[in-house]
């Protein structure tokens, strides 16, 4: 649900400006997750198991935050390149695939 829409008390100012600027998870059973953990959280439940499990390694974690803030400093520039509709990528409509 988008941080806009959501009514838990949890969810107070100071949260919903730290969700402009990364991804936030906020379990029933612990601590609100942000950025890669946020990830990692979404892919264990969604059925990526082992995978994401690999991720909470402390070198491959630390690697996976700062590669994380990086992508979220250049959101931008990303999206420049890679979610591009025009180039009949997978996220292009129907009507502008090849």
């Amino acid at each position: 649900m988008p941080f806009q829409e959501s009514d838990d008390p949890r969810v107070d100012d100071a949260l919903r400006a730290r969700c402009r600027d990364a991804l936030y998870v906020l379990p029933v059973e612990g601590e609100p997750l942000h950025s890669a953990r946020a990830l990692l959280y979404v892919g264990r439940r969604i059925g990526f198991g082992w995978i994401t499990w690999l991720g909470w390694i402390p070198p491959i974690l630390w690697g996976l935050e700062l590669g994380y803030r990086y992508m979220a400093r250049n959101r931008k520039l990303f999206a420049r390149y890679l979610f591009r509709s025009e180039t009949g990528g997978p996220f292009a409509r129907p009507d502008q695939r090849p």
